[in-house]
């Protein structure tokens, strides 16, 4: 067996070319099964990236002794669920984002990878570039002087199409809402994790949107943070 972390990827949609791509860029990790619930979608994923083993139940992967670590790319109300059996079977787990929907969901899926005495890590990769890790060592090392306010404001479209694509997306009990939870989760775990705080409180002002056939989602959230307050002599 390789010395080389062997990776099994559940979910094999759109954003799973790009784990591969992670995969066959380091050198201390290799492919060696997909699974999807569509038999296509996994098969072709595995013929276009040196025919690992296929599977169509995340179980059976997770019975295989040479995959250490999964990605979990399912959508996203599946990520806690299918994150705690690959903890139970003693893999290490990198969940995309977000790393589930609810709260509940959430804080099982930590204690049973700490349980487990697994890795577990969600993807928020624009963490690693440079524009935010600058912003990141500024604010953590006082440039701009006592944050009292973060903003975060981000643009970002999908078309129909997008929604379309997938029954999944823009729903409630899968996506979590819409581009809130998917796509603005990003640069709410950048504000919590650039601004220094002992408590976070979250309110929520609920700006709908319904597409034909999309359920109504939440399309804004704010962000109450408290800061830890300066040493005093």
């Amino acid at each position: 067996m390789s010395d080389a972390v062997g990776f099994g990827i559940i979910g094999c949609g759109v954003i799973a070319p790009w784990h591969v791509a992670g995969i066959k860029g380091s050198s201390n990790a290799r492919l060696v099964a997909v699974c999807d619930i569509i038999p296509e979608k996994a098969e072709k994923l595995a013929a276009e990236n040196g025919n690992p083993r296929v599977c169509t139940d995340h179980r059976k992967l997770l019975e295989d002794p040479e995959v250490q670590a999964v990605c979990v790319c399912t959508p996203s109300g599946l990520h806690a669920k299918v994150g705690i059996d690959a903890a139970q079977a003693g893999k290490h787990v990198l969940s995309e984002k977000p790393i589930d929907i609810t709260l509940e969901n959430i804080d099982a899926f930590i204690a049973e990878t700490k349980k487990a005495g697994v890795n577990l890590g969600c993807i928020f990769q624009r963490r690693t570039q440079p524009l935010w890790i600058a912003v990141h060592d500024a604010v953590q090392g006082g440039k701009l002087g006592k944050m009292v306010l973060a903003d975060a404001y981000i643009k970002y479209y999908r078309s129909q199409e997008y929604y379309d694509s997938a029954g999944w997306r823009g729903t409630w009990e899968m996506d979590g809402g819409g581009a809130l939870m998917n796509q603005g989760v990003r640069r709410q775990a950048g504000a919590r994790r650039h601004v220094v705080e002992i408590g976070t409180k979250r309110r929520r002002h609920r700006g709908e949107r319904e597409k034909s056939n999309m359920e109504r989602i939440e399309s804004t959230s704010i962000l109450h943070h408290r800061q830890r307050p300066a040493c005093r002599r």
